[in-house]
């Protein structure tokens, strides 16, 4: 018997040699896996821990005891990357698939699963499922860390081009409310910055609610410093300006000095000459 599955051997001379073998054939049920078209699979006894295959539809179920459930699957999409199950019309947890295409996925780490054609999944060490949400997408589960991300953004690869209001821009930053947290799923230690549901509603962008995309917040960083930029110069430009009334202002306040001590110096001219003579006639 082989060595991996650990089964019973008859020690050499025994006479009850038949007892571990028919124990290994008891096990032969649940180590083997069942092969059959899907129409066959009630005629298999549902051992707990058996394996069955439908050969027609490439669902792989496992026996319960009672019944058979379904816990793999091996599908096709269609043009639009939906999975196609043939011949299943219930739910089912997927593990891995087979495509008929040339564009295959690819699942590294514990619980990763890439379920959409062309997706890349790299999930952690934590024994939970980690999904891909979409077709031809990288999604991890983990930090990455790399000396630079390179993110295109040359003008030929971009259309519907618009210019933005940079002062809203600066206003909507003004908006946000920034908090520092940590992540529920992940040790990644304190994080800074907005929610990702605040962000998308005060930029009015189409984006996932659940994440920010970095291209978005270097965006929008960037018009939110051209407005304070405005600001300042808007500020610059008002100062200068008050700054030549001041000066117009001063030189006003200087003449009217100027003619106030005129006046004043005729003033006292005046009430020297009308004063009465204290002089005695001789």
């Amino acid at each position: 018997m082989a060595n991996n599955h650990d089964y019973n051997t008859p020690e050499q001379g025994a006479q009850d040699w038949h007892v571990p073998l028919n124990d290994n054939f008891e096990r032969l049920d649940v180590d083997v896996e069942l092969r059959d078209i899907a129409d066959n699979r009630e005629d298999y006894e549902a051992k707990d821990g058996a394996k069955f295959l439908e050969t027609d539809t490439g669902i792989v179920y496992e026996g319960d005891g009672s019944s058979w459930e379904p816990i793999l699957a091996m599908g096709t999409f269609d043009e639009d990357g939906t999975l196609q199950l043939e011949g299943f019309d219930g739910s089912v947890t997927i593990s891995s698939y087979t495509f008929e295409t040339d564009d295959m996925t690819r699942s590294v780490g514990n619980g990763a699963m890439a379920i959409h054609q062309g997706a890349i999944v790299l999930a952690d060490s934590k024994n939970t499922q980690f999904l891909s949400k979409g077709p031809d997408e990288v999604r991890s589960q983990m930090p990455i860390y790399a000396p630079a991300f390179n993110t295109t953004s040359a003008r030929a690869a971009k259309t519907a081009i618009e210019p933005v209001d940079t002062e809203a821009t600066l206003a909507g930053v003004e908006s946000l409310e920034i908090n520092s947290w940590t992540f529920t799923d992940a040790d990644t230690g304190r994080h800074v910055g907005p929610m990702a549901e605040d962000f998308q509603d005060a930029f009015d962008l189409e984006g996932d609610d659940g994440s920010i995309a970095t291209v978005d917040a270097d965006g929008v960083a960037f018009a939110a410093i051209q407005g304070l930029s405005e600001r300042i110069e808007d500020l610059r430009d008002q100062r200068a300006a008050d700054g030549v009334r001041i000066e117009t202002l001063e030189a006003e306040n200087e003449t009217l000095r100027a003619r106030l001590a005129a006046l004043e110096e005729r003033l006292d001219s005046l009430e020297a000459r009308d004063e009465p003579s204290t002089k005695v006639d001789d």
